[in-house]
């Protein structure tokens, strides 16, 4: 494969049926919620949504039921641009920060801009998400990235680099693979990635793999050398039909802290 065909061919895999958004203003794109005993009780999670930036001034939430039946926001915050004049909002929240919302929680994703409000409601039924159950994927979000930063420390002398996905278990055969590279797309490499239904269990917590939602986490390793920089994207082959997490045509791009 030559470095042209290779850009090329990664650039258009944002027209394949991975990333269609409940709406074309607003969609959710992910939220997860865990909880562990590591050291008493805690309740961590995100909410990560796309927007499409309609102009510059413009107000992202999710927004949640509280055990009372009362409605709140949970203000989001910008965290990259995409593709098409898209933007990635999104917020972490802590067993302190969240609202009280019982066993459950439902929520849907506002997106407030130039006088209007749009909302991803889920399509009426709103998102529900099981207190400490794994992730959530939005509608039509059928693989995406666990975690994604633009620098990832690795340290000294280490060779590999793993990380997980999550996938909607639309079929038990499946296959998920992470195509990358550390040179530029001079050369490039397949990670098969790994699933396991132990994947969340341990002393402090478990989860089921797949969750009660119907997704599954899949963990890759990368083979990293001594590189400083690792370019990526994840594709999701089921039922005959290849699914892409490639940041919308970008690729994710990580430099790597040695």
């Amino acid at each position: 494969m030559t470095q042209v065909w290779i850009r090329i061919f990664l650039a258009v895999l944002l027209a394949l049926p991975g990333f269609a958004l409940a709406a074309g203003e607003v969609g959710l794109l992910k939220a997860n919620s865990y909880i562990s005993y590591y050291r008493g009780y805690s309740h961590i999670g995100r909410f990560e949504v796309q927007v499409a930036n309609l102009a510059y001034e413009k107000q992202v939430s999710a927004y949640i039921k509280r055990s009372d039946g009362v409605w709140v926001d949970y203000p989001l915050s910008f965290v990259r641009a995409t593709n098409g004049n898209k933007e990635i909002w999104a917020a972490d929240f802590y067993s302190y920060s969240l609202p009280d919302t019982g066993s459950n929680i439902e929520f849907a994703v506002k997106y407030a801009v130039g006088g209007a409000t749009y909302w991803d409601n889920n399509g009426g039924a709103n998102y529900k998400l099981g207190k400490g159950a794994g992730t959530l994927l939005g509608n039509g979000v059928n693989v995406y990235g666990a975690y994604f930063s633009p620098e990832v420390v690795v340290g000294a002398g280490t060779t590999t680099w793993s990380n997980y996905t999550t996938v909607r278990n639309l079929a038990y055969a499946k296959e998920v693979k992470v195509v990358y590279t550390t040179d530029n797309w001079a050369t490039t490499k397949v990670a098969t990635a790994t699933y396991s239904k132990d994947f969340w269990n341990s002393s402090y917590y478990t989860i089921p793999n797949p969750n009660v939602m119907g997704f599954e986490e899949w963990r890759y390793t990368l083979d990293i050398g001594n590189a400083t920089q690792v370019e990526y994207a994840i594709s999701y082959k089921v039922n005959g039909v290849t699914y892409w997490d490639n940041n919308y045509g970008r690729n994710y791009f990580s430099r790597l802290i040695r």
